[in-house]
């Protein structure tokens, strides 16, 4: 039993070096390549993509312990890449996002939307939201015409406005939306709320929101 068990790690420490070699070397290959050579499409599951890949691509396979992700909480988007870091792929509607160990993944859910050659791509490719009507007042330039009132909240909304507290208000509540099931029955609602508490908390408004810590 000793013996297997230092055959084993023996074998372990030899595959890693030879990653790490395969890494090294590897040519570049374009994230179309890629997808093009596995038959990846939009709106593709994480389980999906997982099963696209196989092992043609394991360097590019951001299903290991070794992978990398960014979830971008605002948005309910998650962009995740392999150490090769020849594609990333973005996914939007995720509640779950990927949780891989040494002998076990959950790959978690959202719906592939693109993939990009560098992670600067993948973020450019997230869609800005709307600004609503109170937010482009509080961007508009101060001209001669501008009355008072207008310059005085123009000037006190850019000054308190905190879009960190956004994003920790956001994430809360998205806990608290998924421990009573309306992240899951009523997305579109759930995001509503969301964005219209944590917009007038992050400009201090009111000091408490649902879920906060």
């Amino acid at each position: 039993m000793k013996n297997l068990i230092i055959i084993l790690f023996g074998f372990f420490l030899l595959a890693s070096c030879e990653t790490t070699k395969s890494l090294s070397k590897s040519k570049k290959v374009s994230a179309n390549e890629i997808a093009e050579n596995r038959n990846i499409k939009k709106d593709f599951s994480k389980v999906e993509l997982y099963d696209a890949l196989g092992f043609r691509y394991v360097l590019d396979n951001p299903f290991t312990n070794a992978a990398s992700s960014q979830r971008i909480l605002e948005h309910d988007v998650e962009i995740i890449w392999g150490v090769g870091k020849n594609i990333f792929y973005v996914f939007k509607y995720v509640s779950e996002p990927v949780d891989c160990g040494v002998f076990k993944c959950n790959q978690g859910n959202g719906a592939l939307a693109s993939w990009h050659d560098t992670f600067d791509e993948a973020i450019n490719s997230i869609p800005k939201k709307e600004l609503t009507q109170t937010e482009k007042l509080y961007q508009m330039p101060s001209t001669t015409t501008t009355n008072t009132t207008t310059q005085s909240l123009t000037s006190n909304s850019s000054t308190t406005y905190d879009n960190t507290k956004y994003l920790i208000c956001y994430g809360e509540m998205t806990n608290a939306h998924k421990a009573r099931g309306l992240h899951k029955s009523n997305r579109a609602l759930s995001i509503q709320i969301k964005e219209t508490v944590c917009k007038s908390y992050a400009n201090g408004e009111h000091d408490s929101y649902e879920g906060k810590q």
